[in-house]
């Protein structure tokens, strides 16, 4: 590759969901969403790591949410990176100090960042509704 040049590749990024309501006995609503975002492989830092490629990925979020009849509180819960997929988001060139690595320090190295694991968890939250209160005069 030539000094300068930054080739011109092309890449997408793509991310499609379903929703859906269901409506349950006693007024209250459950609240269904997947999600899936795709990546193609892409160049990462083409100016000092010019070799540096993420490779596509496809990453999928669950999202099952119940709301009361009134709205006044919901609980959900979420899953996100189902399918524990690792993925490259950036890459840059460096050296340490005193590398942990190499019997020879000061061996160039990649460092990066990654994606984050499969997570999960609950989601609880109430709407706090304010009463207005009028003076007397």
């Amino acid at each position: 590759m030539a000094a300068g040049f930054v080739p011109l590749r092309r890449h997408w990024n793509l991310t499609g969901s379903l929703t859906h309501d269901w409506q349950v006995p006693g007024g209250g609503t459950v609240s269904g969403e997947a999600r899936v975002h795709y990546t193609t492989k892409q160049l990462l830092y083409p100016i000092a790591v010019p070799d540096a490629f993420a490779p596509a990925a496809a990453i999928a979020d669950l999202n099952l949410t119940y709301h009361s009849s009134n709205d006044a509180w919901f609980v959900g819960a979420y899953l996100k990176n189902v399918g524990n997929k690792a993925t490259v988001l950036s890459v840059f060139p460096g050296t340490l100090p005193r590398d942990v690595f190499s019997a020879n320090p000061g061996d160039a190295r990649q460092f990066g960042f990654i994606g984050p694991p499969r997570t999960y968890g609950v989601r609880i939250g109430a709407r706090l509704r304010m009463r207005r209160v009028e003076r007397r005069k």
